[in-house]
C-alpha cells in the first residue's frame, strides 16, 4: 500500500473512531520550541523551554524584581529602594496580573494596570499635559493632594482617575445584538477642555523575545502604507529613532518601543518611578518642585535606582515568558479559523513569521511562530480614536495586538477586557469596534449567522 493510501485508511479509520467528526489539522504550538505550559492556572509566567539551567536562574531571579514591590527611599533594602516620587504601581505584577492582561477601569474603577496617558490643547501633537506631564500618575511618596491613603501608606498623586461610560446595543444583520460600551477617562475634579486623556490597559507579556526577532526587513515587506495592493489595509512601520539608530517601533499600544529593554525602562521610569540605564530622570515634571526635592534610590556608583545586572534581568524575565499550547483542536475551531480568514482578519493579524531561535545548546535555528500580528500601527477608525497621537502615529492608529494566549489571559483575569482602554467585553464587542481598514472585516463578521461567529470566537480563545 503506497503512503498516501495509508494516509487515507488511518484518516477513514480516525473518522470511524470519533463518531465520524472529520479531522482537523490541529493549531501549531504558538511560539515554536518556546511554548511552555505554566505549572499553576492562576498564571502565565513561565520561561521558555530552550533556556539552560542558568538562563532560568536568570530568569527567576527577573522574576523577584518583577513581582516584590518596590519602597521609597531611604530603605534597608537598597536594591529596590526608590519608588517613585510618584508613581501608579509598587511593582510590575500589580499591572501586569499573572503575566497577563490588566484589569480594566470599567470593570475595577480602582485598578492601577490601566494607565491615563495626557496631552493638552486643542490641536495635540505630542503634547504632554503642563503640569503632570505625559502620564497620570495616581500615587505619591510625598504629601501631594490628600492626606495618606487608608490602604498602602501612600499619598494621592496627581489625581483620580473617573470614568465615565455608556452602554448601547448595536444590531446585527440577523437580528441580534451586541452589548457596546463606549468610555472616556477623565481626571476627578478636573474640568479643564484642553486636558486630553488615553486610557491604556496594561498588554499581556508572552512571548516578547520573539516579536523583538521578527526581523525587520520581514515587517518593511508585509508593511503596505500607501495600500498598493487595493485591499485597504495599509499598515506601516512605527519608525524610532533616526539614521543608524532607526528602528521598528514593536512594543506599546501605538508602537512605540522597540525593544523589550526600552519598554521595560519606560514602564520602570512612569509607571513605578524607577530610573534606570535608559530613562535616568525621575518622573516629575519641570512645574513639581516638591517632586523634583524628593530623596531618591540612587546606587552611589551607577547613578540610578535599579542597576544595570538586575534591570537586564529583568528584561531578560520579561523577554522569555513562554507562550502557552494553544487549546486543543476540534471542528468548530478549525472551522472558526477558516472564518478568521475569510473575514480577512489575517490581514493585520498575521498568523505567523519566521524568527531566528537558540536552543539550549546556544545553536541558531529558524523556526516559525504563530502570535497573530503583524506589529505594524492601522488606522482603526473613529470609534476606537482617542485624539492623542505619539511620535507620528495619530490618535484613530493603534498597532495590532497579538492574539496569542488571548483566552488564558482572560481566564486568569475576570477583571480585564478587550482593545487599548479595556472596554470590550467580549471578542463580539472588540470586533464591533473595528472601524478604519479593519471596516470590511467587520462587515463580513456582521454578516455571518450566530453558529459563524461563535466559531471564530471560539478560534481566537483557543490561540
Amino acid at each position: 500500500m503506497t503512503s498516501s493510501a495509508t494516509k487515507t485508511v488511518l484518516v477513514l479509520l480516525a473518522s470511524l473512531l470519533t463518531g465520524c467528526e472529520r479531522v482537523v489539522e490541529p493549531l501549531a504550538p504558538p511560539g515554536g520550541s518556546w511554548t511552555a505550559r505554566p505549572s499553576m492556572r492562576a498564571t502565565l509566567i513561565v520561561p521558555s523551554s530552550t533556556l539552560t539551567s542558568r538562563e532560568k536562574l536568570d530568569f527567576w531571579t527577573g522574576m523577584g524584581f518583577f513581582r516584590d514591590p518596590w519602597v521609597s527611599a531611604p530603605a534597608s533594602t537598597t536594591a529596590r529602594d526608590g519608588l517613585g516620587p510618584l508613581f501608579n504601581s509598587q511593582s510590575c505584577i500589580g499591572c501586569h496580573n499573572g503575566g497577563g492582561r490588566g484589569r480594566s477601569l470599567l470593570m475595577n474603577p480602582n485598578s492601577v494596570s490601566t494607565i491615563l496617558k495626557l496631552g493638552y490643547g486643542d490641536n495635540v501633537i505630542n503634547s504632554a499635559h503642563p503640569e503632570y506631564g505625559p502620564q497620570l500618575q495616581t500615587r505619591a511618596t510625598y504629601p501631594h493632594v490628600d492626606n495618606r491613603r487608608a490602604t498602602g501608606g501612600y499619598y494621592y498623586g496627581e489625581g483620580v482617575p473617573q470614568v465615565h461610560h455608556e452602554t448601547h446595543a448595536l444590531e446585527l444583520p440577523d437580528g441580534s445584538a451586541v452589548s457596546m460600551n463606549r468610555m472616556h477617562v477623565a481626571i476627578e475634579g478636573n474640568d479643564d477642555p484642553l486636558v486630553v486623556t488615553s486610557a491604556r490597559i496594561a498588554p499581556s507579556l508572552i512571548g516578547l523575545g520573539l516579536l523583538e526577532a521578527i526581523p525587520e526587513d520581514a515587517l518593511v515587506a508585509i508593511a503596505d502604507e500607501n495600500d498598493v495592493d487595493g485591499d485597504g489595509i495599509s499598515g506601516r512601520i512605527h519608525w524610532r529613532g533616526q539614521g543608524e539608530h532607526r528602528a521598528a517601533g514593536r512594543f506599546g499600544w501605538k508602537a512605540t518601543h522597540p525593544t523589550v529593554a526600552t519598554q521595560t525602562s519606560a514602564a520602570f521610569a512612569e509607571d513605578i518611578g524607577i530610573s534606570n540605564p535608559i530613562q535616568r530622570r525621575q518622573n516629575c515634571a519641570e512645574p513639581q518642585i516638591d517632586c523634583r526635592g524628593q530623596r531618591t534610590g540612587n546606587d552611589p556608583k551607577e547613578g540610578v535606582e535599579i542597576t544595570q545586572p538586575i534591570f537586564e534581568r529583568v528584561v531578560f524575565f520579561a523577554a522569555h515568558i513562554a507562550p502557552p499550547p494553544a487549546a486543543a483542536i476540534s471542528a468548530k475551531i478549525a472551522d472558526g479559523r477558516d472564518l478568521f480568514a475569510d473575514a480577512g482578519c489575517d490581514g493585520c493579524h498575521t498568523p505567523s513569521h519566521q524568527v531566528d531561535v537558540v536552543d539550549a545548546d546556544g545553536l541558531t535555528h529558524q523556526e516559525r511562530i504563530w502570535p497573530y500580528t503583524d506589529l505594524l500601527v492601522h488606522d482603526m477608525g473613529a470609534g476606537l480614536a482617542d485624539a492623542l497621537p505619539e511620535g507620528n502615529v495619530s490618535g484613530s492608529e493603534w498597532r495590532t495586538p497579538p492574539l496569542w494566549g488571548l483566552g488564558k489571559s482572560l481566564l486568569i483575569n475576570d477583571e480585564t477586557g478587550l482593545l487599548h482602554d479595556g472596554r470590550a467585553a467580549t471578542i463580539s464587542e472588540a470586533i464591533a469596534w473595528h472601524g478604519g481598514e479593519a471596516s470590511s472585516s467587520k462587515e463580513t463578521y456582521m454578516e455571518f449567522s450566530a453558529e459563524e461567529r461563535a466559531a471564530l470566537e471560539a478560534f481566537v480563545l483557543a490561540l
